[in-house]
């Protein structure tokens, strides 16, 4: 560069200028967009990586969950073989007479069931069916009674409860009872 004269120095410097100047554009706008590209391919590909592993521990929990609905189905067909079907009246009469034969209550009126939709939820797939009944017996003999028969039949509840007090006077502690038991009524299969 000494024996270079002064102005062929200047544009020698020019040119090295310019040319950096270029290749610092030229790697700006190729090459830095290319590392952008690049980065968001890393992503992309880190969050399908993400996708099928979650995926496969799907997979790998298909024959717990298999294991699981079989145990719950199989809960809800021994819950449901329990609920009104066929002829609901008879199985009405036969458990409550079943059930009532520990207990010294008189219960000589049932009416026919009166089956509406549950309501709870859309497309609830049961209906319930709704027995109006009388009877009389001791307060605390209908209390264990009513106690032990909502417990013994979950999917059985008991409404509009009335009591009155006997109008003989030789039964004091005697009290008539109105009241409505709904119960679900098992879907056809």
């Amino acid at each position: 560069m000494r024996k270079l004269s002064k102005e062929k120095r200047d544009r020698l410097i020019l040119v090295c200028f310019a040319t950096l100047g270029i290749m610092a554009t030229l790697w700006l706008i190729l090459i830095q967009s290319e590392r952008e590209t690049l980065k968001q391919m890393r992503a992309e590909t880190l969050n399908v990586v993400e996708q099928i592993d979650g995926t496969r521990r799907l997979l790998a929990q298909e024959a717990n969950f298999n294991t699981t609905l079989g145990g719950l189905n199989g809960e809800l067909a021994e819950r449901e073989s329990g609920m009104a079907s066929g002829d609901r009246f008879y199985w009405f009469v036969n458990i409550l007479n079943k059930f009532k034969s520990g207990y010294t209550l008189d219960i000589p009126q049932i009416s026919q069931e009166t089956v509406a939709p549950v309501g709870l939820f859309p497309e609830f797939p049961y209906q319930s069916a709704t027995f109006k009944i009388s009877g009389a017996g001791t307060y605390f003999e209908f209390g264990r009674f009513l106690k032990d028969f909502e417990n013994k039949y979950p999917y059985i509840r008991v409404q509009n409860l009335e009591l009155k007090p006997s109008r003989s006077a030789d039964k004091k502690e005697q009290i008539s009872f109105n009241m409505d038991i709904v119960t679900l009524i098992k879907p056809a299969a």
